[in-house]
């Protein structure tokens, strides 16, 4: 059989697409579930709609095929899987506060994941996050050093993506109570990002991650003390993505 010209694959897939947008229209106007089982909401109707959700397997499958990814545990919401977030906000509200001094001591894997679900998480289908951003654009990225070494966390997957070995905590460690402590967060935007934007949403972020912490006992301070260029070699950040902030966690010391 002759391959497919490129004008025909263009013909193809906007035959498909029209078939879609008919069907998403049919779907909108009779009420009719769509194709997860739910009836088509106001912001999934039509061709950008159904495009979105026919895309999201495919999304979600790329996620967790991302080469050396460490699935993280489900995000404990019940708190009954082992993690350690069970105070309601108002006693999470009322117990944070910053902490530089740390016990070297590990996180546990469901913390950690919960951690990191509560800075930049999915919490609903249509892949948004449990912080806002604007426009939903999703510009950010969060990264957890620790002395085994550098990872990004991809939401999408709820996994960790390796992105350094070796122990990056020293280019963090200006200030010294920081190479007792297990992990810090680092969090990324686009240097596109308005940097207006950028700090908002990096503020969302830590404040999840820092809320999560109170919650569960765990003791954390934002920082910006740390040597930003080595750091962004070391992570091997692409020139297009800028550091924006740092937040130190791990267990309160004495």
């Amino acid at each position: 059989m002759p391959h497919m010209t490129t004008l025909g694959a263009r013909m193809t897939r906007r035959a498909a697409l029209a078939a879609l947008a008919l069907l998403g229209g049919t779907l909108a106007v009779t009420g009719l579930p769509g194709p997860t089982g739910q009836p088509v909401g106001e912001n999934e109707k039509g061709l950008a709609g159904l495009a979105r959700r026919a895309l999201r397997p495919l999304r979600t499958g790329v996620a967790h095929a991302a080469q050396g990814a460490v699935p993280l545990p489900p995000p404990d919401i019940s708190g009954t899987a082992g993690g350690a977030g069970n105070k309601t906000l108002m006693q999470a509200l009322a117990a944070r506060s910053s902490t530089r001094s740390f016990r070297d001591a590990p996180i546990p894997e469901q913390v950690l994941g919960d951690l990191l679900w509560a800075a930049w998480g999915i919490n609903r289908p249509d892949g948004r996050r449990t912080v806002p951003t604007a426009r939903n654009r999703q510009g950010m990225d969060v990264y957890v050093i620790r002395a085994d070494g550098a990872w990004r966390y991809d939401g999408s997957a709820h996994a960790l993506i390796p992105a350094a070995a070796g122990d990056l905590r020293p280019l963090l460690a200006r200030q010294s109570f920081v190479a007792a402590a297990p992990l810090t967060l680092v969090y990324t935007a686009a240097t596109a990002e308005e940097p207006a934007y950028a700090a908002m949403h990096a503020g969302s972020m830590y404040q999840g991650a820092g809320l999560f912490c109170a919650s569960a006992g765990l003791g954390n301070v934002v920082r910006a003390s740390y040597d930003e260029t080595a750091l962004h070699a070391a992570l091997r950040l692409p020139a297009d993505r800028r550091i924006v902030i740092s937040q130190t966690v791990g267990w309160p010391g004495n």
